[in-house]
């Protein structure tokens, strides 16, 4: 399948550094390019590497795949992406080299297109440079980073997702705000992609946010800015704990400037907490909180021992969002209450062992259980369950076959080292089964 306007991945790209000391291509945005280049579509990936034989490498080796190149920037200043691996029984942890290349994707080197559907995480947007480039992408179809209408009320400035991010150093660009095209939350068919040049319904590409999030490299408040302007999103079971764990500021009664607060549980895993009334997230009450600004109104340290905690293994009971014993329906309760908040049109929700969720906005509920695998790392896991989401979208393929065909892949990635591999094979019986054909197209 060879689309008109071509799907689009920004973000990071670098090398997975293993404890045996393996180097192996990886970043979010270039394992799910990777894949959809292995089921025969030509897509985009937009990222910058350093002008050194690391990038080199990723040049190599992207070609070899016949990958495109044109979206890959040389940062003469700043080192292609590293990114330490620790395995504990088998479950990756991460510690991500900060001021890499891919922290400086230039909005002044995008690719002259508008893509059919644009693909990132939460973790390039780290930096105010990458930022405005994702923005800049974004505007040219006007569709907003942050969820913003297309332009400013009278006599208010337009809100930029830059805005809540660290401010640029000297001689680095913030990049312009832009707005999104209004719309229905849904009015489509659960995988149909409305909107994406190439399909017949205009110019709009789908978004598709794949949270990501790596401590300590993501805020609460600048993570749901970002998920109100998409039209999907993938994320974890424990990503959702973390993001629906929201402190509520309850005012003061002698200011209304200040506000004291509790953290305080909203998920529907616990309905019974949920406040009757009052404010679901901090945004509601103008929260302002930037990277590296702890702002979310929890006890010093309390955020970091949560996300330790969830490190560890243990991130809903850390937040207290698990209680033993919470039904199939309690996770898909607060799965879909995640979607409607965020106005999201389907939402898909891996949960490792248990396979994963998807749910769209009609209300329709597909499930998927893992299928028994040898493991050898989970690294890629939600990488290949990702590019088989969006394959299953591009191809409107029912929402339930998707997952069980998103499953399929996942579980024989989870069985190499590394989240890629140069390997036709992975892909070529799957895209003769799938009725994709059995030639990659570059």
């Amino acid at each position: 399948m060879t689309l008109r306007h071509p799907p689009c991945f920004f973000g990071e790209i670098l090398f997975d550094v293993f404890p045996d000391g393996r180097e192996v291509l990886g970043g979010a945005p270039f394992n799910v390019a990777w894949h959809l280049q292995g089921f025969g579509l030509a897509p985009l990936l937009i990222s910058r590497v350093g002008a050194d034989a690391a990038g080199e490498r990723i040049r190599t080796a992207m070609a070899a795949w016949g990958m495109r190149l044109d979206g890959l920037q040389t940062d003469p200043e700043h080192p292609t992406g590293r990114v330490t691996v620790s395995l504990r029984d088998g479950e990756p942890s991460f510690d991500i080299v900060t001021d890499s290349a891919w922290d400086f994707i230039s909005a002044d080197e995008l690719p002259d297109l508008i893509p059919a559907l644009v693909y990132h995480g939460s973790l390039a947007l780290r930096h105010p440079v990458s930022a405005a480039a994702l923005e800049a992408l974004l505007a040219r179809c006007g569709v907003s980073l942050a969820g913003q209408p297309p332009g400013p009320a009278a006599g208010h400035p337009r809100e930029s997702v830059a805005d809540h991010l660290p401010g640029p150093t000297a001689g680095q660009p913030r990049g312009p705000a832009v707005g999104r095209s209004p719309g229905p939350a849904s009015t489509r068919s659960p995988a149909e992609p409305s909107g994406q040049p190439g399909t017949g319904t205009g110019t709009r590409p789908l978004r598709f946010v794949d949270v990501n999030l790596r401590a300590p490299w993501w805020q609460a408040g600048v993570v749901r800015r970002l998920l109100a302007g998409a039209d999907w999103a993938k994320l974890n079971q424990d990503e959702l704990a973390w993001l629906t764990a929201v402190p509520t500021p309850t005012p003061t009664p002698t200011s209304t400037s200040t506000s004291t607060s509790t953290l305080t549980s909203t998920s529907a895993l616990d309905p019974a907490r949920r406040p009757a009334s009052g404010p679901e997230s901090p945004e509601e009450q103008g929260d302002d909180t930037r990277p590296g600004e702890h702002r979310d109104n929890t006890r010093p340290g309390e955020q970091g021992d949560a996300i330790r905690a969830a490190e560890a293994g243990s991130a809903p009971a850390a937040l207290g969002l698990a209680p033993r014993g919470a039904t199939e329906g309690d996770i898909a309760s607060a799965a879909g209450a995640f979607r409607a908040r965020h106005g999201l049109r389907g939402l898909v929700l891996t949960r490792g062992a248990a396979g994963a969720l998807g749910l769209v906005a009609d209300g329709e509920i597909a499930r998927v259980s893992p299928q028994p695998t040898p493991l050898v790392d989970a690294v890629g896991a939600g990488d290949a369950f990702a590019a088989v989401t969006l394959l299953g979208l591009l191809h409107h393929w029912p929402l339930a076959l998707t997952l069980d065909r998103a499953q399929t892949f996942a579980s024989r990635i989870v069985q190499l080292r590394g989240a890629t591999a140069p390997d036709p094979t992975l892909y070529q019986d799957l895209r003769l089964a799938w009725g994709l054909g059995d030639d990659r197209q570059g």
